[in-house]
């Protein structure tokens, strides 16, 4: 123990159901007081509701504890994105019975995760206006997006611009939502700037249940923002907004190269 405060390491581990009142006050304990400066839990469960914000470093290397240290002393302000998905429980996942993706990662995950792949929270804020999408496009040919995003907060910070694309009129089984692209940015406060995308043929393709690759016309939903569209409760990054357009491929289907 330090005169200035101590640091508390608290791992919390799945448990029986009848070891749950243990569990509580596991999670319950320590408060985070201004005695108490860092409290680390690891946990998958809806117990890390309970905590204000958590600090994600995966493995830090040789300069991982500086980076951290920074980060929790607001040297700099985070702006990385989970780059798969943390489920509420494993009982929410099918079984691994064979290699289908139904049910699996946020392509295809209907439930509520706990958070979701792309979530990142910032010490700024981000405002996105001025999306740009076209109302119609023909099959194959190259589609421009371009959005303003805007530093609305008080501190520099980056921040990742993440496009997703949704298939509404399919001829097949597609995702849910893909991310098709993604720029992290660095911006002052007040600082707007604008970001484009360049979507091909590909990123409006799927693959059939003949194997083979094809764009077809349709109907589709472009979503740009710091985070995934439709999410709510801890899933939702508050701290970043999406907007979505809807776009309509038109023409003949077209086979495209794999």
């Amino acid at each position: 123990r330090s005169e200035r405060g101590r640091a508390v390491a608290r791992i919390i581990a799945r448990v029986p159901d009848a070891s749950r009142p243990f569990r509580s006050r596991a999670v319950s304990e320590p408060e985070l007081t201004p005695d108490v400066f860092v409290a680390v839990i690891v946990d998958t469960s809806s117990s890390m509701n309970e905590r204000g914000k958590i600090v994600e470093a995966w493995y830090g290397g040789q300069a991982g504890g500086t980076a951290v240290g920074d980060v929790l002393f607001g040297n700099v302000s985070p702006a990385g994105r989970l780059p798969l998905t943390f489920y509420r429980s494993v009982d929410e996942l099918p079984p691994f019975d064979d290699y289908a993706m139904k049910g699996r990662t946020y392509r295809y995950f209907t439930g509520a995760p706990l958070y979701p792949f792309g979530h990142g929270l910032s010490y700024s804020r981000f405002a996105y206006a001025k999306l740009v999408v076209p109302k119609k496009a023909a099959v194959g040919a190259p589609v421009a997006v371009a959005v303003e995003v805007q530093n609305a907060g008080a501190v520099a910070s980056d921040e990742v611009v993440q496009l997703y694309v949704t298939d509404r009129e399919a001829s097949g089984p597609v995702p849910l939502r893909a991310l098709k692209g993604f720029q992290r940015i660095s911006l002052k406060p007040g600082e707007k700037r604008v970001v484009r995308f360049t979507l091909d043929e590909r990123a409006l393709s799927l693959v059939g249940q003949d194997g083979q690759r094809v764009v077809e016309p349709g109907r589709f939903t472009i979503a740009v923002g710091g985070k995934q569209p439709g999410l709510s409760g801890t899933a939702d990054a508050a701290t970043t907004m999406v907007l979505t357009a809807d776009l309509e491929l038109t023409g003949a289907a077209k086979a495209v190269a794999p």
